[in-house]
């Protein structure tokens, strides 16, 4: 928890990037993809805004799932889209 006098009177948002397929490296990210997800950034900086926090998800592929006392592999449901990590603004 962030001591009072640091925390910003501004709101925070959360931005959640879902993707089609999160690649397993930055080895594996098209050029496509890469400019996609450096545009937002700029965005972001263009509104006034700034990023506090991000963070990029590891791939669907290497998702736990927990189920009561039961632990399987892959992620709890399929789906057209995954989750690939957020920002903070």
């Amino acid at each position: 928890m962030l001591a009072r006098e640091s925390q910003s009177p501004l709101p925070r948002f959360m931005i959640l990037v879902y993707e089609r397929d999160v690649p397993d490296s930055s080895a594996a990210v098209s050029p496509t993809f890469l400019e996609a997800h450096l545009a937002l950034p700029r965005q972001i900086a263009g509104t006034g805004g700034r990023i506090v926090a991000g963070h990029a998800a590891r791939p669907a592929s290497a998702a736990v799932s927990i189920r009561g006392a039961v632990v399987t592999g892959g992620s709890l449901a399929p789906a057209e889209q995954t989750f690939a990590g957020h920002f903070v603004v």
